[in-house]
């Protein structure tokens, strides 16, 4: 009687980079993986279920046990990114251009594709196979020279999907795929901060035309904030665009 699992848990099983999962059945629903962080100290499988179940008991009291059943219903991925930037355009703490980075890479790389995708089947290797083909398409789409910018427009759907699992949103999904080791893997690779000095190295305008920019009143206090960046960091100009300027000290030469 003590070794009995509870309802609806399944047999523990050790997965392939050593974490334990304990398979669980909610009533009426498909099954739910429940994987153990491998900072638990669990030696064994009835450890093992005793922690799923403390762990699913909890959500049961919190609301936020979903079951994960493959679902074509619900809202998609085009209707809540539209919600999203409503919410995103009036908030301060979003520069007007990162909320037009935000929209421009909706609009034209990820609903076109993805739009139609219901925000459900990301919990589900149907939705995440579509997420991977999306990404791949895209790489190719911008090529070894427009690695960044496929970077960035991924990163735009990163935030959307952390915004779809919090509370604001109704934790429609408990996790973002965007933010698993198997996506990652298919990011092209980030651009070297020394490629990005030797551009600036190349750069047509000097150090003394700069200054002469700097020094002339008709250039707007904005803009001259902007172009020390350029020529002072690593920073690329859509990358300095997104940035909310809080201080500015110009008396130094």
């Amino acid at each position: 009687a003590r070794n009995k699992r509870p309802d609806g848990f399944g047999k523990p099983y050790v997965r392939s980079d050593g974490r334990w999962v304990v398979p669980y059945t909610p009533k009426d629903a498909k099954v739910i993986k429940v994987t153990i962080p491998r900072r638990e100290p669990i030696r064994s499988a009835s450890q093992a279920i005793e922690w799923a179940a403390g762990k699913v008991l909890q959500q049961k009291l919190d609301g936020t046990l979903m079951p994960r059943a493959v679902s074509k219903d619900g809202p998609t991925i085009g209707e809540l990114s539209e919600k999203w930037l409503k919410l995103r355009k009036p908030d301060e703490e979003v520069a007007g251009a990162t909320y037009d980075g935000n929209k421009s890479h909706f609009d034209v790389h990820i609903l076109p594709s993805l739009g139609a995708v219901p925000i459900a089947m990301l919990e589900h290797v149907q939705g995440q196979t579509k997420l991977a083909e999306w990404l791949r398409k895209l790489k190719e789409q911008k090529g070894a020279k427009g690695h960044q910018t496929a970077r960035n427009i991924a990163a735009s759907l990163r935030t959307f999907l952390d915004w779809v699992i919090s509370p604001e949103a109704g934790a429609l999904i408990r996790e973002n795929p965007t933010r698993s080791e198997w996506f990652k893997k298919l990011l092209p690779r980030r651009q070297k901060t020394d490629a990005r000095f030797a551009t600036l190295d190349d750069a047509p305008l000097d150090v003394v035309v700069v200054q002469k920019v700097l020094d002339t009143k008709k250039v707007g206090l904005q803009w001259r904030a902007r172009i020390v960046l350029v020529f002072t960091a690593p920073l690329r100009d859509g990358e300095i665009a997104g940035l909310l300027i809080s201080d500015v000290d110009l008396d130094a030469k």
